[in-house]
């Protein structure tokens, strides 16, 4: 019996030392699963991964950072999970004036927002490594103000049915811009330029050297040919230069010195101050030496003289011939357009657009009325008014 109760007692502290030992090792263990809790997380114990997302390096809802959520806190604060660098803290790294250059406001230190795993950067922040310039395009009418205002022209009445045809058609190309037209003659216009009551000096002729000198710049707008026209009842149907001059000097004074009928002549012309007399006289040299029975304030008034008085001859712009008279060749040429474009009729006057100072020194409206003048559109009214264009 001693010897059995030996035995049980062997048995008894080998048992004793092996719960011993059994939970002297359970409590290492806990130590070492305590420690494990730090390098990894309990769920994954003995995983390096988390089931779900075996196969793949990283967490999808943590791509970019090397540890999951939970355990983040010890790296890094809570507050700052999955971002390097809180929003207040890069201003001690950057100016506050460069903050949101490198990168949008909304994903700043943020490598790639969550919602767009797998790609590089969102759609509505393509190009947030540089800062986006926005070029906004320009419609017609945002590049600059309504062309409007008031645009005053003064001078040439011959110039009358060119610059009414003119005014009328700017005008339903801008309906904001009045342009008014007044006819007081090409010496009157001029002067209105230069004074800077008129906007544009219209003239039915060149401008004068004095004239110049005080500023004016003459702007060819179109060519005319000054029509020597008689009553439709006359027989003679042409004239020599010679002849023409001897009319309006008082040399030759009835129709059948030059084979026509028996009939006193009517020297008709335009008033001192007009550039169509002016061109008249200049190209027959007869400045100041014509004998005129009447003169009259614009070329359409001559035309209407003419057509009702028998015998009467007078010069009017070309453009503006009717059948009301008849038209007479000189040296044998009629004044055609093509025959004004070449200068072999030569009786031929500018139509000139005189300005204060070059074109270019101008305000907005006058130089867009000059780019009309000149334009196809522009040119091709002037040679439906039968005047010859220039360009």
């Amino acid at each position: 019996m001693q010897k059995e109760f030996t035995y049980l007692g062997r048995l008894l502290a080998v048992i004793c030392l092996a719960v011993l030992t059994d939970t002297c090792l359970g409590s290492f263990r806990n130590e070492n699963t305590g420690m494990q809790g730090v390098r990894e997380p309990a769920a994954v114990q003995g995983a390096r991964e988390p089931a779900e997302v075996q196969g793949a390096r990283e967490p999808a809802e943590v791509q970019g950072a090397r540890e999951p959520a939970e355990v983040q806190g010890v790296r890094e604060p809570a507050e700052v999970q999955g971002v390097r660098e809180p929003a207040e803290v890069q201003s001690a790294r950057e100016p506050a004036e460069v903050q949101g250059v490198r990168e949008p406001a909304e994903v700043q230190s943020v490598r790639e927002p969550a919602e767009v795993q797998g790609a590089r950067e969102p759609a509505a922040v393509q190009s947030a490594r540089e800062p986006i310039v926005i070029q906004v395009s320009q419609t017609p009418g945002e590049s600059g103000k309504e062309l409007s205002g008031i645009l005053q022209l003064a001078g040439s009445a011959s110039m009358e049915k060119l610059s009414d045809a003119w005014a009328e058609s700017f005008m339903e190309k801008y309906p904001n811009v009045r342009v008014t037209v007044e006819y007081i003659g090409s010496g009157g216009g001029i002067a209105a330029a230069v004074s800077g009551s008129a906007d544009i000096g219209n003239s039915s002729r060149s401008v004068k050297e004095e004239e110049k000198a005080e500023g004016a710049v003459e702007n060819l707008v179109a060519l005319d040919g000054i029509a020597i026209c008689v009553d439709s009842s006359n027989s003679v149907g042409n004239l020599t230069k010679q002849q023409l001059s001897d009319i309006y000097t008082g040399v030759v004074r009835n129709w059948s010195e030059l084979g026509g009928s028996d009939t006193p002549m009517v020297v008709m012309g335009r008033e001192a101050g007009s550039g169509t007399r002016l061109s008249f006289e200049e190209v027959l040299g007869l400045e100041n030496k014509c004998d005129y029975a009447n003169e009259l304030n614009s070329t359409g008034a001559v035309m209407a003289k003419v057509a009702v008085t028998p015998g009467a001859i007078g010069y009017v712009s070309a453009d503006i011939v009717d059948d009301s008279v008849s038209v007479l060749s000189l040296d044998g040429t009629a004044p055609t357009a093509e025959n004004i474009r070449e200068g072999t009729y030569p009786l031929r006057q500018p139509f000139v657009m005189v300005t204060k100072g070059d074109i270019e020194e101008q305000d907005e409206l006058i130089q867009a009325w000059f780019d009309y003048v000149y334009s196809e559109e522009g040119q091709n009214i002037a040679a439906q008014t039968g005047l010859v264009r220039i360009y």
